[in-house]
């Protein structure tokens, strides 16, 4: 039997901080909530660690930056931001 990884502080504090960089490719944190269409509020509590993302806050910040919900919760593999083929 395999045994199970617990996820811990470290764990936690790398997706705050994948979570404030993805925030500030944005001009603040009001354009960012905007375009995730997150409250502003609870980007604030994210940047200042205080709160974690629920699952449909990530999936919104992964589908608006096209980031793999399995990079932003345990950063597995590259960031790597796709672009949309636009031809």
């Amino acid at each position: 039997m395999s045994q199970r990884r617990v996820i811990g502080h470290a764990e936690i504090n790398g997706l705050y901080d994948r979570l404030i960089a993805l925030v500030d490719r944005y001009p603040n944190q009001v354009e960012f909530a905007r375009a995730a269409q997150i409250d502003v509020a609870q980007v604030s509590r994210w940047m200042n660690r205080q709160h974690q993302p629920r699952s449909f806050s990530i999936m919104r910040i992964c589908a608006l930056l096209n980031v793999s919900a399995d990079w932003l919760l345990l950063g597995r593999g590259e960031i790597e931001f796709h672009k949309e083929d636009r031809t």
